[in-house]
């Protein structure tokens, strides 16, 4: 998974030093001189319970949270702005 790699590669690359390409039907090539240049690092990570509020309380007085969400969804890859209804947001 991400977080593990970040962990075990000491942190991340800045977008604009190892930019995102694969969404505009690229394939990427590991450029490993990239990786020597991190901007940012964790040191672990952990799921949430799911619908969980006070869960996610506890996680936010804790440190930064991250969302993942199911992109695949037609919904995600027709969006173009506003706020996205819930049950269009997948079940994963």
């Amino acid at each position: 998974n991400a977080y593990a790699w970040i962990i075990q590669n000491g942190g991340i690359a800045a977008e604009d030093v190892y930019p995102y390409i694969s969404g505009n039907g690229t394939t990427g090539v590991c450029h490993v001189a990239f990786l020597s240049k991190k901007v940012a690092s964790i040191s672990d990570w952990c799921d949430l319970k799911p619908e969980d509020e006070s869960d996610l309380e506890l996680a936010l007085v804790q440190q930064p949270v991250a969302v993942a969400i199911e992109a695949d969804q037609s919904s995600f890859q027709f969006y173009n702005g506003g706020v996205l209804p819930a049950k269009k947001c997948g079940t994963k």
